[in-house]
């Protein structure tokens, strides 16, 4: 009896379904949207990074790209912030080429008069008045039949345009104002260009001897008043030239080509 007992409950275990669930198709769906997501996702990731890639890389050497630096960018705008973008390494390159060209340029001319004058007051400001005008002078050019004015060319000479305080005849008294000693250079270009075809238009000597030019070889000026001027005659153009330091004040006078 045992044994048909145990027959039967044999039969019924393999009749009877497992207790373990078989996975249902909306399982198997959940699990497949899940690893799509996934996929989704991690392919989504990998287009963003090689964009990012893209948008970040830079060449190895800028020599051959055009495509900024960023390192540079950001030394660079350092040095725009100074002193409105030019570096005083660049100032002085432009000056040093400025000078170099108008000395080439004079040296390719034909030099037709120079004069000096020997400088005996030597303040500072009385200097500083002869350099600046000397600087306002040179490079000026005179076309046939025009007419040169010095006070035009080189004045006013004030405070604001940087002459100091310097002597000046007024009168027979001397007296100390700005622009002090200008009168030298004038005296000095008359000297300079008197012989070469032009015609003095207006012209004043001092009230005073003074001992830079021959007695009665000097022109004096004041701004306003009394003024240098002349006329070129030639059928060619004149280029000046300036030049002081502390021991004398030159005028070179050239034809222009």
């Amino acid at each position: 009896m045992k044994k048909i007992k145990l027959f039967f409950m044999a039969l019924l275990s393999l009749l009877l379904p497992s207790c373990t669930p078989a996975p249902t198709q909306e399982n198997n769906s959940v699990h497949d949207n899940i690893d799509n997501d996934k996929n989704v996702s991690l392919e989504n990731e990998n287009q963003q990074a090689a964009r990012l890639s893209n948008l970040v890389k830079f060449p190895a050497s800028s020599e051959n790209s055009s495509m900024p630096n960023p390192n540079a960018i950001s030394s660079n705008s350092g040095e725009l912030m100074s002193g409105d973008g030019i570096s005083s390494d660049a100032e002085n390159t432009t000056n040093d080429n400025l000078e170099s060209n108008e000395s080439s340029y004079s040296q390719s001319m034909e030099l037709l008069s120079t004069f000096s004058t020997k400088v005996y007051t030597k303040t500072s400001d009385r200097q500083k008045n002869l350099s600046i005008v000397c600087e306002k002078l040179s490079g000026s050019i005179l076309a046939p039949n025009e007419e040169f004015s010095y006070n035009a060319t080189c004045g006013p000479y004030n405070k604001e345009n940087g002459f100091g305080k310097a002597t000046i005849f007024v009168g027979k008294q001397e007296k100390q104002e700005y622009g002090g000693g200008v009168c030298q250079l004038s005296s000095t270009l008359y000297n300079a260009v008197k012989d070469l075809n032009v015609k003095i238009v207006e012209r004043h000597k001092h009230s005073k001897k003074v001992y830079y030019v021959p007695d009665g070889q000097d022109a004096t000026v004041s701004y306003g008043s009394l003024d240098f001027k002349f006329k070129n005659l030639n059928d060619y153009t004149l280029y000046f030239e300036a030049t002081s330091n502390a021991e004398s004040v030159t005028v070179n006078v050239y034809k222009s080509n």
